[in-house]
């Protein structure tokens, strides 16, 4: 099928379906003085546009218009075809099939931070589209005057997404019934055969990703408000800051990024730093002739599994100061607070142990109910078990990525507004009063003498 045949096909169904509607005399004197020339391959492109105005008029005074022939019509104001073109000669030879997709079935598929009702996938040529009025007038945005060599270079190479979508569209328009709540994906029908829908939409985000982008939803947090207490106080000369500097840079990256998860990582990133700082600081302060020679206990003293190393370090921090009060019955008041506020937390909090795999030391259940005056015992293992979750991926256990986010929006609510917050004021609390337990006196080894 030529370019030019596209385009006429394409002219005589937007007549013949104007001129059908315009028998009605209601409809006719609303926009007849909007439509009064019939379109003609020699004219469309100075007139098309009155036509796509004259369909949003009926539109807006309730009357009912074809949702496809507005998609055609909207299309045509945007395919233009240079004079370079030889467009009798330009041929689209791949014919193009349709399957529908119920919108609920794409509601966890995000392009652009929005809900996927359009897009075009140049690599596969597929084409999706929600055929709703307020898609189709949102679809395009470029005038005319504004197409640049690209676009022409498209348009004349037959890659054009404009050209594909019409051609899909007359491919398939005779058999089309569709309705508001359908998605239609229009593919070559060269593709493989994909009655199966869960098959059609990982054949779908596989074809997304193929084109370098995304489809999932993207949950961003604002950072976490610091309490208001926690400052560099002016007596704070004798603090030693540039012991930390490689965590102060990142708490940089921290608050550049506004991704959930990898702000929750960020911070982990430091709590794994202090949790093997730690035991070296605590040889290192403790003899003040520490020489290389003390690699070997050194070694040893750090040479533990991370899930006992996070423990220790929050044993270790728990009588730190944090505000008025100590980090251990901070974490715990937070925690108070964040379930009264919801009843609903509980049961959430509750799944998320579960999923988690968070257990007493005899390995049962825990139930937040029955620790939550000292939830600080089991807030370790909950941010330990929490950072497994999200960075493996092992088969038989839960793995919490951005859909898991979109499928459990509890966790998060519980990253969010408990585990990310409680993490940065403990973190700001251990590195701005240098914390006797993280902070060397020496900057220096001794090696000899």
């Amino acid at each position: 099928m030529t370019v030019n045949s596209i385009i006429n096909e394409t002219l005589e169904k937007i007549q013949s379906y104007t001129d059908s509607i315009m028998e009605d005399p209601t409809i006719a004197s609303l926009i007849d003085d909007i439509i009064q020339e019939e379109l003609t391959r020699d004219n469309y492109e100075s007139i098309i546009k009155t036509y796509y105005a004259g369909f949003l008029k009926l539109n807006e005074n309730d009357k009912s218009v074809d949702t496809i022939i507005l998609l055609l019509t909207k299309i045509l104001t945007m395919v233009i075809i240079p004079d370079t073109v030889e467009y009798d000669t330009k041929e689209l030879s791949e014919n193009y099939v349709y399957k529908i997709i119920p919108q609920p079935l794409l509601q966890n598929c995000i392009l652009d931070e929005t809900s996927c009702t359009y897009m075009h996938l140049e690599h596969s040529k597929i084409s999706l589209i929600a055929p709703t009025f307020d898609v189709v007038k949102k679809l395009w945005f470029t005038e005319w005057h504004e197409v640049d060599d690209d676009f022409k270079e498209k348009i004349s190479t037959n890659t054009s997404p404009y050209l594909i979508l019409l051609k899909s569209i007359l491919d398939s328009i005779s058999t089309l019934n569709i309705n508001e709540e359908e998605i239609i994906v229009f593919f070559p029908e060269t593709v493989r055969n994909l009655e199966d829908q869960t098959e059609l939409l990982s054949f779908l985000k596989l074809s997304i990703l193929l084109e370098g982008q995304h489809f999932h939803k993207h949950y961003r947090v604002p950072n976490a408000k610091l309490e208001s207490n926690l400052k560099i106080l002016p007596n704070s000369n004798n603090q030693s800051y540039a012991q930390y500097q490689e965590n102060i840079y990142i708490l940089s990256e921290y608050n550049y990024s506004d991704d959930l998860l990898n702000k929750f990582f960020l911070l982990y990133t430091i709590i794994e730093n202090f949790m093997f700082k730690i035991p070296v600081v605590n040889i290192v302060n403790r003899n003040e002739d520490f020489t290389i020679r003390k690699f070997k206990s050194l070694y040893s003293d750090v040479s533990k599994d991370e899930n006992k190393a996070i423990s220790d370090f929050f044993e270790t921090v728990k009588t730190s100061n944090l505000i008025d009060t100590t980090i251990e019955e901070y974490i715990n008041s937070k925690l108070d607070a964040f379930l009264t506020l919801d009843t609903n937390r509980i049961e959430s909090f509750n799944k998320l142990l579960e999923k988690i795999h968070v257990r007493t030391s005899k390995g049962n259940k825990i139930d937040i109910n029955t620790i939550r005056e000292n939830f600080y015992l089991r807030y370790s293992s909950t941010v330990y078990m929490l950072r497994n979750a999200i960075l493996h991926n092992k088969t038989t256990e839960f793995h919490i990525t951005q859909y898991a986010l979109f499928e459990f929006p509890y966790i998060v609510d519980i990253l969010s507004e408990f585990i990310i917050p409680t993490l940065e004021n403990v973190i700001y609390s251990l590195i701005i009063q240098n914390d006797s337990s993280l902070t060397y006196k020496e900057n220096h080894i001794k090696l000899y003498g």
